[in-house]
């Protein structure tokens, strides 16, 4: 999994949690987000958070960015995206590494499923930093 942080519609003074009343409920943006290249790339704005709810369009997560090609990463670097956390295991990042490019962002590897130390190294795409949002496959990214 992979979740993205975005900087697009947050200015860098405001938190990324905002509380919104129900009246706001309508004009939700639509959260499944159909990228070219990723799998169920999805806006996680709008759910609840301490003090309010999550802002749209700064938190997106997707199952992978295995498949981004040069327009999905023109979409990704035009929305803000400046983190990638990558839940996946060491496996499955050696298989499918994300297609990141030149693409510049904070990549995180945290495999949910692998007590911290034993990880070995991970063979990395080339352009691809470590594997990773929106957002790669099993990771986490981020706009702000």
């Amino acid at each position: 999994m992979t979740a993205v942080d975005t900087a697009s519609t947050m200015d860098t003074a405001s938190t990324q949690v905002t509380d919104t009343s129900p009246a706001d409920a309508a004009a939700e943006p639509a959260r499944a987000l159909p990228l070219p290249g990723t799998i169920n790339l999805r806006d996680v704005g709008g759910y609840p958070a301490a003090g309010g709810r999550l802002r749209w369009r700064t938190l997106l997560r997707s199952g992978a960015l295995v498949g981004l090609d040069d327009s999905g990463r023109a979409v990704l670097a035009q929305v803000g995206l400046r983190t990638i956390v990558d839940l996946r295991e060491d496996a499955e990042v050696t298989h499918g590494p994300d297609q990141l490019g030149r693409l510049t962002v904070d990549h995180r590897r945290i495999p949910v499923y692998t007590a911290p130390g034993t990880r070995g190294p991970v063979a990395s795409a080339a352009g691809a930093g470590a594997a990773g949002a929106g957002a790669a496959g099993a990771g986490a990214a981020g706009a702000g």
